[in-house]
């Protein structure tokens, strides 16, 4: 372990998994990804030291940019995380919010009780993880004893060629320049959206692993890499011979307009397949030893041993989950529309398929 001393911060810092970690992921491929990417060619060398000694890559961190025509200047929020333990923590304050409007954007701040605590260093203000208070909890398709680390950076251009366009995803576009208090709230919301987000992705997790614990099953959670390869394999499985795969690609697997539901093999009618109470009946008498679930809502898989007890009433509980066994010999599907649509005329699904490409 290295240790390292931010501030009042100190953490101790595992290089070794988090290099790991971030070898196994992809870069982030958005406009404000790729924008944060260039402007940190030209970070200083205080800035890039810190970035290196947590280990982070920073073509991979998860960032979004506000764009403000009038001063052409932009608010980018982020986050990365690395392995590790934080050692010593600063005290939290109260400071009210008329205080907060004047003070230094760099100051540690707290704008209400459990909010988080935000540090300057350079051009960047970090708020750290910590084991109580607002960020006690976070966890989001990382291991167990990674930190997350939020940031933001008000001095940054738009570098890439052409101008920023609001996508509604990761680059937003607004007419007037934000105050010094404006910027703190918005960070502050942004943590807040991503607590929740990450707090509803525990839940999850905690869900599965009690549903499994009860069937008497036991799982392993499938890293990214290995749940995107499998995806992609269970397509070219199931898919019909001679079957448009440019069309089913773009329908199963690539998010955008379609979403990125595997189900849509069938609702898009690229194989015939059964639907409703006869494919809750077939799933409930097909043969299950190794099963894949895959969880299109939440981008998770698990690997399951011992699911003799699993059945269609269990998936209820669940969205868009696709089971399928390791042979690919059949697959079934439950999706959100069950859950959200008003009429059942409406709905899609549940799904069953028998290969017939075996």
């Amino acid at each position: 372990m290295k240790e390292i001393k931010f501030g009042k911060w100190k953490f101790s810092v595992d290089e070794e998994k988090t290099r790991a970690y971030y070898s196994e992921i992809a870069p982030k491929n958005t406009l404000a990804n790729k924008n944060f990417a260039k402007y940190c060619e030209s970070l200083t060398e205080a800035e890039s030291a810190l970035f290196e000694a947590f280990c982070v890559d920073i073509a991979k961190c998860d960032v979004s940019i506000t764009y403000y025509k009038q001063s052409k200047n932009m608010y980018s929020t982020g986050g990365f995380v690395f392995c590790g333990k934080c050692e010593e923590a600063p005290h939290e304050f109260d400071l009210w919010e008329e205080e907060l409007s004047k003070a230094e954007f760099g100051n540690i701040v707290q704008i209400e009780e459990d909010s988080p605590v935000f540090f300057k260093f350079g051009n960047f203000d970090f708020q750290f993880q910590r084991e109580y208070g607002y960020f006690a909890d976070l966890e989001e398709n990382i291991p167990e004893g990674f930190i997350y680390v939020a940031f933001c950076c008000s001095n940054m251009k738009w570098l890439l060629n052409g101008k920023p366009k609001d996508n509604g995803e990761d680059v937003s576009v607004i007419e007037e320049p934000p105050g010094v208090f404006e910027l703190h709230r918005r960070l502050y919301y942004y943590c807040i959206g991503k607590y929740n987000h990450l707090k509803y992705m525990h839940e999850v997790k905690t869900e599965y692993a009690k549903t499994f614990a009860e069937l008497g099953a036991e799982y392993r959670k499938m890293g990214k890499r290995e749940y995107e390869k499998y995806r992609k394999e269970w397509v070219l499985r199931f898919a019909s011979k001679g079957a448009d795969m440019k069309k089913i690609s773009e329908h199963c697997l690539k998010n955008d307009k379609y979403g990125v539901y595997l189900w849509h093999l069938y609702s898009y009618d690229h194989v015939n397949c059964a639907e409703g109470e006869e494919a809750r009946k077939l799933f409930n008498c097909a043969k299950k030893c190794k099963l894949i679930l895959i969880d299109d809502w939440n981008a998770k898989g698990y690997v399951l041993q011992n699911t003799k007890k699993l059945n269609s009433a269990v998936l209820e509980k669940f969205t868009d989950v696709t089971i399928t066994p390791a042979n690919f010999a059949w697959t079934y599907s439950k999706t959100h529309e069950e859950d959200w649509c008003g009429h059942e005329e409406d709905w899609c699904g549940p799904y069953f398929y028998k290969n017939n490409n075996l």
